[in-house]
């Protein structure tokens, strides 16, 4: 099906030797993963195939999953835009892609359904964090701090949106714990699930907009 150019149908049995391959077969377990990331990466889901791909992470470090990951993803974690006209647009910038998602999330956790309820409601949040991100990148000199440094910020940045009903309270400075070592983890430390990658370009990595819409909660 991938061969040709069906990748929507090639998902469809992708699924189901998943859930035909004995969990001990893990040389088949990450062979079905590779390409059900190939197949959603196709159909444009590039957050979710990276998260594909991940997950095959933990089963085999050194394998070609990981190698996809490298070439697929930016600094944060997220997955390459492909050439949409350059850089000249802010929502192409690596740095908002960032700030968005994060401030996307924070606003979809206090959702009780976890996404947005209309196409409005999306543009006018969108268009909140367009704003707050102009304000911060007049003041901040980002490419001054290092990628740790302006997650923090981002984090940092409190937005008040308008809020339909009651935000739940919403925590932004969870502490990540490697509970078998003891020890904190942090953005370049190894990542508790074992796929041998930095736990902020594994586990801890900034989603992709994809997966705000498609698995995320």
């Amino acid at each position: 099906m991938l061969a040709h150019h069906n990748p929507e149908e090639a998902l469809r049995y992708f699924n189901q030797a998943l859930d035909a391959c004995p969990v001990d077969k893990r040389e088949g377990f990450t062979r079905i993963l590779f390409y059900t990331g190939i197949s959603l990466q196709k159909l444009g889901y590039g957050g979710c195939a990276v998260k594909s791909w991940k997950s095959a992470a933990q089963i085999r470090k050194n394998g070609l999953c990981n190698k996809m990951i490298e070439r697929m993803t930016n600094s944060y974690g997220m997955t390459i835009l492909s050439d949409s006209g350059g850089m000249e647009n802010i929502e192409d910038s690596d740095d908002f892609r960032a700030f968005s998602t994060i401030q996307q999330t924070r606003y979809l956790v206090s959702r009780m359904q976890g996404r947005f309820g209309s196409q409005a409601e999306k543009d006018m949040v969108l268009d909140i964090i367009r704003t707050a991100w102009e304000e911060l990148s007049d003041s901040q000199d980002l490419k001054a701090l290092s990628i740790r440094e302006r997650i923090r910020l981002f984090h940092e940045e409190l937005i008040i949106f308008p809020y339909l009903e009651c935000p739940e309270e919403w925590e932004n400075d969870t502490i990540p714990y490697d509970f078998k070592r003891n020890q904190r983890v942090f953005w370049d430390s190894p990542c508790t699930c074992g796929s041998g990658r930095p736990y902020g370009m594994c586990c801890g990595r900034i989603p992709s907009e994809d997966e705000l819409e498609f698995g995320l909660f």
